[in-house]
């Protein structure tokens, strides 16, 4: 994607994370921005925090598949976005 608005909602450890991103063609292989008719994706992300430490992953589905180049249509699976990640805080002046 080329823009996410993401906000992030935190109690003790754990973190809940729902986005709205717009994606480019390259995520369907077929190469620049369309800028008027923009495809999108709807997701949520889940992390939890042990210490300096975020280890989370983040669930999506492509809402608008058939706004890609020339109206191109996705597959199944490339409507599905999946992402795991692990975070680690360094501290520099502490």
């Amino acid at each position: 994607g080329w823009l996410r608005l993401q906000a992030e909602f935190e109690t003790d450890n754990h973190i809940f994370m729902p986005a709205f991103e717009l994606l480019n063609h390259a995520s369907f292989g077929k190469g620049l921005p369309n800028f008027v008719q923009p495809p999108g994706a709807f997701n949520m992300g889940y992390a939890y925090k042990l210490g300096d430490a975020r280890i989370g992953g983040r669930l999506g589905f492509v809402l608008n598949s058939t706004q890609g180049f020339e109206n191109a249509r996705v597959s199944l699976a490339d409507r599905l976005l999946f992402e795991f990640s692990v975070h680690w805080r360094l501290r520099l002046n502490e």
